[in-house]
């Protein structure tokens, strides 16, 4: 009776300690990612217009870019974009910021997309830079990236140019179209 006791007892501190060091062990992972993303926000604030954050997101299409939306002394809203500079070590930043004036929101372009027949999951703006050798190069620099679902079930990413709404990249041919055409399409804009 007593070695059961005892096998019960140091079964149960294992499974105790076990689920200790596994709770640790995601904290560490999470406070690592809300330190950066902390020290990105305090960068926007102090490297940009806005003096006040609003929103958060990440833009992963072209790097990881945290992005904030936020307003100005005078009320107006800016995005911005911020990255972890890849020549500067591991706490510098480097930020674009672009007044929201004149930018489709995430509600137009999830239209868009609907009229593609597809049914948007997730919406992101990000930046990326004008000079970018990337497949959805935008002159303002700024992109939605939609993921959405065919009638299929299956998975796209869509790029949209946030100025104009014009298509830019998909990572597949959307409903009735030839991807010859869907080609053109995006070519030619």
């Amino acid at each position: 009776m007593r070695s059961w006791k005892i096998i019960l007892i140091t079964g149960g501190l294992m499974v105790l300690l076990g689920a200790a060091a596994l709770l640790i062990a995601l904290w560490n992972n999470v406070d690592t990612v809300w330190q950066q993303e902390t020290a990105a926000a305090q960068y926007a604030l102090d490297h940009t217009p806005i003096d006040r954050i609003d929103g958060h997101d990440r833009f992963t299409a072209n790097g990881v870019q945290e992005v904030f939306t936020g307003t100005d002394a005078f009320g107006r809203r800016w995005y911005v974009f911020v990255t972890v500079a890849a020549d500067a070590g591991e706490n510098a930043f480097t930020a674009q910021f672009v007044r929201a004036d004149g930018l489709l929101g995430e509600q137009d372009i999830v239209q868009r997309a609907a009229k593609s027949h597809l049914r948007a999951i997730s919406g992101h703006i990000g930046y990326v830079s004008p000079q970018s050798d990337t497949a959805f190069h935008s002159d303002s620099g700024v992109v939605w990236e939609v993921e959405a679902l065919n009638a299929q079930g299956q998975r796209l990413y869509l790029y949209y140019d946030a100025r104009t709404g014009g298509l830019l990249w998909t990572s597949g041919p959307l409903q009735g179209e030839d991807p010859a055409a869907l080609w053109k399409e995006v070519l030619s804009t």
